[in-house]
C-alpha cells in the first residue's frame, strides 16, 4: 500500500507539471521564442562557420602568395649575387692574366732604353705598343705618374729627392709603371717623390 501511496504522489506531480505547461498565450509565446532564439543561434553559428571557412581559406591563399614572393625575392637575390660573383671572378682571372705579362712589358721597355741600334729600338716600340694596346682592349690602364702629386692609392714612393724648384711630393721619375682595371690597382708605380 505504501508503494501505491508513492505511485499516486508520483503521478500527481506528473499532473502538476501538466497543469503548469498548459496552452496558454503566454506559455505559446515563451515556446515560440524559445524555438525562434534556438532557430537563431543554430543559424548564427551556421553563418559563422561557412565564414570561418572562407576566412581559412583566404589565410592559406595568402600563405602561398607570401611564400612564392618571399621566393621570387630570393632568387632574384640569388641572380645578382651569381652575376655579382662571375663578375668579380672574370675581373680576378684577367688581373691574373694581367699581372703575368707586365713583367714581360718592363723587359721590353728595360731593353727599349739601353739598346742603341734603331731598327731594334723600333722593332722593340712596335711590340710594347702592341702588347699596351691588348692591355687598353681587356680595359688596363696604365697609371700616369711622371710630374702628378703623389697618391699613396696609386704610387709606391721608393726614393726621395730634394729640389727647391719642384712642389713637395712631385713624382720626379718612375721606376716601374702601375696598372689599374676598374679603378682595382693591379700593379702600384714605382717612383721617387721630391721633398722640400
Amino acid at each position: 500500500m505504501a508503494k501505491n501511496k508513492h505511485k499516486h504522489h508520483q503521478e500527481s506531480e506528473i499532473v502538476k507539471d501538466d497543469v503548469n505547461t498548459e496552452a496558454t498565450p503566454e506559455n505559446e509565446t515563451e515556446k515560440k521564442s524559445d524555438v525562434t532564439e534556438e532557430q537563431a543561434k543554430d543559424t548564427t553559428e551556421a553563418e559563422h562557420s561557412e565564414q570561418k571557412k572562407p576566412e581559412v581559406k583566404q589565410s592559406k591563399e595568402e600563405e602561398y602568395l607570401l611564400l612564392a614572393k618571399k621566393t621570387q625575392a630570393e632568387f632574384e637575390n640569388y641572380k645578382k649575387r651569381t652575376i655579382k660573383a662571375e663578375s668579380e671572378a672574370r675581373l680576378d682571372g684577367v688581373i691574373d692574366a694581367v699581372k703575368k705579362f707586365l713583367p714581360v712589358i718592363d723587359s721590353f721597355m728595360i731593353a727599349q732604353k739601353q739598346e742603341t741600334n734603331q731598327e731594334y729600338i723600333n722593332t722593340n716600340s712596335v711590340i710594347i705598343n702592341q702588347l699596351n694596346k691588348a692591355l687598353e682592349d681587356l680595359g688596363v690602364k696604365k697609371i700616369d705618374a711622371l710630374g702628378k702629386q703623389f697618391d699613396y692609392n696609386y704610387h709606391n714612393a721608393i726614393m726621395v729627392g730634394n729640389d727647391p724648384d719642384i712642389d713637395d711630393n712631385q713624382i720626379t721619375e718612375v721606376f716601374q709603371d702601375g696598372y689599374t682595371l676598374k679603378d682595382k690597382v693591379i700593379r702600384y708605380s714605382i717612383v721617387k717623390i721630391n721633398k722640400k
